[in-house]
């Protein structure tokens, strides 16, 4: 009997190529969030090749901060490693966010600054990202000294926690209650994630690299997701802040039916061990009669009743079998599981 191959909805695929290139770390964003909300991402157009190409001519050589001069260029041209020497040039520039939408004051930098004291030490956002609707921060915004490292614990000795920057970041995301924010070193733009009571994650842009041909998917998908559509004016249920919402709930499900099937299998041990046992015991009993074996209605409901995956992969249960802003009909995530 053939089998057919399960199709795969184009832009639930196309997300999960640019993100591919991109290695996320643990939970960020998930393609079938994306396809919910009606993101599609752009691979072509000229339109998209021109934001691109002034986005390259506005890279830069960086200097790290320890340097007390730029070094001199080589005859075949600058060497240093290169990108935005200001986090604001690339969220106003190149992502179409207005300058009043990044927030600085001191009183409000303050007001999300958390003390340590069994550390010694304080930790600050450089700037706020206000909601997009109302009152409260949707993202915190951390510029580390330029080509900082983001994953390397300091050597200096000048904090008594030898933390990264990347767990130090973490850090203030769940102390302030604020899940999401940016990361910034000049060359690597990081979206972090860390919700209450999950684990965290995170997904890195090399910027030097979104300016070349080759990056370009990479590009678009920065645009997707850091915009300002998507981070402000898109309608509710599809912003960024809807997204990553979004993929708790995925994730919650997936664990419930982890659970279930997990309870399922576990039960499944004891009775494959009592039948063995009474068949070994009573193998002269007289076999039931067929009106007292369980019929295949019965054994399909009880199949169905512990394999919540396959309610999830059904067109007719599927949470995501929904229409699309842009009119398009969302898709499921994955080939239906079978039973083993």
């Amino acid at each position: 009997m053939t089998r057919r191959t399960p199709t795969i909805d184009p832009e639930l695929r196309a997300h999960q190529e640019w993100l591919g290139y991109l290695q996320p770390v643990g939970l960020v964003v998930a393609p079938a969030a994306m396809v919910d909300a009606g993101w599609v991402v752009t691979r072509s157009g000229s339109e998209l090749i021109d934001r691109q190409e002034r986005y390259r001519e506005a890279i830069q050589g960086l200097s790290s901060a320890s340097d007390c001069a730029d070094p001199e260029p080589e005859a075949d041209g600058d060497t240093r490693t290169r990108g935005f020497p200001q986090l604001e040039t690339l969220l106003v520039e190149h992502l179409g966010w207005s300058a009043d939408q990044i927030q600085s004051e001191p009183a409000l930098i303050e007001s999300y600054s958390r003390h340590l004291p069994e550390l010694g030490e304080t930790l600050r956002p450089t700037a706020l990202v206000p909601a997009a609707h109302g009152e409260g921060i949707q993202l915190l915004l951390q510029a580390l000294p330029s080509l900082a490292p983001l994953d390397q614990k300091g050597t200096s000795g000048e904090h008594l926690w030898r933390a990264t920057s990347q767990e130090r970041f973490e850090r203030l995301l769940r102390e302030t209650g604020v899940e999401a924010g940016l990361l910034f070193n000049g060359a690597q733009l990081r979206l972090v994630v860390a919700p209450k009571g999950e684990s965290s994650g995170h997904l890195t842009f090399p910027l030097a690299e979104l300016g070349e041909v080759g990056g370009r998917l990479m590009f678009a998908g920065l645009e997707l997701l850091l915009g300002q559509s998507p981070v402000f004016l898109d309608p509710d249920g599809y912003r960024l802040s809807d997204v990553l919402a979004r993929l708790l709930a995925l994730n919650a499900e997936r664990y419930g039916e982890e659970v279930a099937l997990g309870l399922h299998n576990k039960g499944a041990k004891p009775a494959a061990k009592a039948s063995t046992a009474g068949a070994s015991a009573g193998a002269d009993r007289p076999r039931p009669s067929s009106r007292a074996r369980l019929s295949p209605c019965k054994m399909s409901r009880s199949v169905w009743r512990y394999e919540p995956s396959l309610l999830r992969h059904s067109p007719s249960h599927s949470p995501r079998n929904g229409t699309n802003r842009r009119g398009g009909s969302a898709s499921v995530e994955g080939p239906p599981q079978e039973l083993g």
